[in-house]
């Protein structure tokens, strides 16, 4: 099932994700987005870990290591 990526937006309409991927090297954002884009076509992977309440922590461990958390959301449009 493909799922649709969408970056949280704060209340003062900022991109707090995007900010901070900006700031990576090249090869630290293009191997991010690997693991997203393979999330979104609804691969699973072990570095996943259910924390709670619908949180995921999606571990990275390239470079320094990056971990980056998400929610699956179901809509209906």
């Amino acid at each position: 099932m493909k799922r649709s990526v969408e970056y949280y937006v704060d209340s003062a309409g900022e991109k707090p994700f995007i900010k901070w991927f900006e700031k990576l090297d090249k090869r630290s954002r293009v191997v991010l987005i690997r693991y997203i884009d393979r999330l979104a076509a609804g691969s699973s992977s072990k570095n996943i870990k259910n924390l709670k309440d619908g949180l995921f922590e999606l571990r990275i461990f390239y470079g320094p290591g990056h971990r980056v958390y998400f929610a699956y959301i179901d809509r209906v449009m």
